[in-house]
């Protein structure tokens, strides 16, 4: 069965009884964290619908059933609407009013108001419908239709293109072709897309076909963008292969609008690897440029060590592409966004610091999808380079025996070197000379806990790979509680009783952001500008997750002293598009960043898990939050 929110709602309706996350996670071929978190999405649009306990899932009958007549009515609509814009799109004439309503089994009355919602949906499109007697057709640019076209194909499936569609005549069988024969010309003349930009070209190229085919024509563009000999010349054959296998007549606009797609979404290879030297010659402007200062800048605001200059290279190409794409308003649809905002929220607000950064220097628009990607670099970088991550201090302890020991420092330390460093190495006889700041102690020597109150990995003379494992865990189990022990001290560092706040509400976020900024602003935590920061913040991309909880926050750290302002309500709120019960509030400054990180990566962590955000909503009292809290933070992971 296909893995859906909605699949997940069947099985567990199915079930006689209470069924567990394990058993979903079987049923689907699925991790359990991602059975919680689906359905975590599925109860922030219908709370009621799923009772969870210790014992598991099961559903809700009477929801069930009232979710089913209200979706009916909703479903139905929407079938309505997308059948008359299907049939406006593929019908080269104009229709008639009376023939949709009687294909539709509705009345005139009833017609008129699905064609007031269709105009809705068209509204975003810059695209309209004109009515003449009881006649109606679409009114707007041939490249806006294609915009609309190319929406629905991707609302069909949101993990890649579903080609099954009304709009083409290519089945899938065809679009495997057309994908291996593209590859093979990009790769000729070394370029390379992944699978998104393949994917984005793939789609527009499929839409160009069958409107061409339908005498469809593009209007003429300006075309701004120039290409390079080489592009001209990939790109002639491209269209050239197009025109032959799908007899269709492709012209100029429609060959220029199809390379800005190409060139946007793929990278040159190039006859040797990309360096510092080389890059100007695949690059446009000053993209390497704006990639050195940008990324000094996220390292400076988040407390990071400088970017590799091989990073730098490469991030300079994805900005150029990224910025060329967003001036030829023509994005890369990215199905992980949503999933990599809540599992990765640290990275995914650095790739928004960005992205304000890119929009202030060039004036341009960056949606969700292309930030998504940018975190994608991001994230894939400090996974990489393991920036950040503290090695565990420990004492070797030995009994003297033809420098057995040196062979076995030397061994550990080239299995273990991003994980921990001796500082000291000492005889099994003066064990009062271990270094207080000692956190682990290595010895082949028998030792009893009386004699030394530290953590203590026995190993063998000879270092086996049982003895480096040993080490390894331990020495992530002190790394992980010596984390938790920041955080918590961070927590209480952030929290003032005088911000938290219970069953506080407004009626949009604007007036609570305006509301918890103003109380900041007047306890001098913040200047007035602040609230603008944390409004433009949210513009670029909400700071609700799906858990029911949102962090707005400023991506400057102007704060003079960092605080976290809570609101924890019993009702939900509307944030954006999602209803959150828990409001956090963050101001940093710049001395406090690196507590920043520790704390909003945890925080979004432990209030991922619907118990724990259950468990801090019936929190009434200061005390009580960041009690409850602190537990949360000890025992996670455990």
């Amino acid at each position: 069965m296909k893995f859906t929110e909605e699949s997940i709602i069947e099985k567990i309706n199915s079930t006689h009884g209470w069924i567990d996350a394990n058993d979903l996670a079987d049923y689907f071929g699925v991790s359990t964290r991602t059975i919680r978190n689906y359905i975590k999405n599925i109860k922030q649009v219908n709370p009621s619908l799923i009772y969870s306990s210790n014992k598991g899932y099961m559903i809700n009958k009477r929801a069930y059933e009232n979710r089913e007549k209200n979706e009916e009515i909703d479903n139905a609509n929407l079938n309505r609407v997308n059948y008359v814009i299907n049939q406006l799109i593929v019908s080269k004439d104009p229709i008639d009013m009376f023939d949709l309503a009687d294909n539709l089994a509705i009345s005139d009355t009833y017609f008129s108001r699905v064609l007031t919602m269709t105009k809705e949906h068209l509204k975003p499109f810059d695209l309209t419908i004109d009515k003449k007697r009881n006649k109606i057709w679409i009114t707007g640019q041939e490249k806006n239709i294609r915009r609309l076209i190319s929406k629905l194909l991707l609302t069909q499936d949101d993990n890649f293109i579903c080609f099954n569609n009304p709009f083409s005549s290519l089945k899938s069988q065809d679009i495997d072709s057309l994908r291996k024969d593209l590859v093979f010309i990009l790769e000729s003349f070394q370029y390379y897309a992944n699978d998104y930009g393949l994917n984005t070209i793939l789609l527009h190229i499929v839409i160009m076909i069958d409107r061409v085919k339908s005498s469809r024509i593009m209007n003429e563009m300006q075309q701004r963008r120039r290409f390079y000999a080489k592009e001209l010349q990939m790109i002639k054959e491209i269209t050239h292969y197009l025109e032959s296998n799908y007899n269709i007549e492709i012209t100029s606009s429609d060959a220029y609008s199809l390379g800005v797609v190409i060139i946007n979404n793929c990278a040159h290879t190039g006859d040797t690897s990309f360096s510092k030297g080389n890059i100007n010659l695949y690059l446009e402007d000053n993209y390497q440029e704006l990639a050195e200062e940008v990324l000094s800048n996220v390292a400076q605001h988040y407390g990071l060590e400088p970017f590799s200059e091989s990073f730098i290279v490469t991030f300079s190409i994805h900005i150029m592409n990224l910025v060329n794409r967003a001036k030829d308003n023509n994005y890369t649809h990215n199905p992980l966004k949503n999933a990599f905002q809540g599992n990765y929220p640290l990275i995914y607000d650095m790739a928004t610091y960005i992205t304000k950064w890119l929009r202030d220097k060039l004036n341009i628009h960056i949606n969700d999808d292309e930030i998504s990607f940018i975190a994608f670099h991001i994230g894939a970088y400090l996974e990489n380079t393991n920036i950040n991550k503290e090695k565990v201090n420990c004492c070797f302890v030995y009994a003297q025996y033809h420098n057995f020991h040196v062979k076995a420092i030397e061994k550990i330390l080239h299995k273990l070197e991003n994980e921990i460093f001796i500082s000291s190495n000492i005889s099994v006889t003066e064990l009062d000379m271990i270094p207080s700041d000692v956190e682990l102690v290595i010895t082949p020597c028998p030792i009893s806990k009386k004699q030394i109150s530290l953590p203590v990995i026995a190993t063998s003379m000879f270092i086996s790979n049982t003895d480096i494992n040993n080490i390894y865990n331990c020495a992530c189990k002190i790394m992980q509680e010596r984390t938790k022990k920041k955080i918590i001290n961070s927590l209480q560092y952030f929290i003032q009783s005088n911000l938290f706040h219970k069953e506080l509400y407004t009626e949009t976020k604007e007036e609570m952001i305006h509301l918890l900024a103003n109380e900041c602003i007047k306890l001098n935590l913040v200047e007035p500008s602040y609230e603008n920061e944390v409004l433009d913040r949210e513009s670029l991309s909400s700071t609700s997750y799906s858990n029911g909880v949102a962090t707005p926050h400023s991506l400057n750290m102007s704060a003079k002293r960092s605080f976290l302002s809570v609101v924890i309500n019993d009702k939900p709120t509307l944030w954006g598009k999602r209803n959150v019960n828990i409001i956090m509030m963050i101001g940093t400054s710049i001395v406090d960043r690196e507590a920043f990180k520790l704390l909003f990566d945890e925080l979004i962590a432990i209030l991922y898990d619907e118990e724990n955000v259950r468990k801090i909503i019936k929190c009434n009292t200061y005390e009580e939050f960041t009690y409850t809290l602190s537990n949360m933070i000890q025992n996670s992971g455990e």
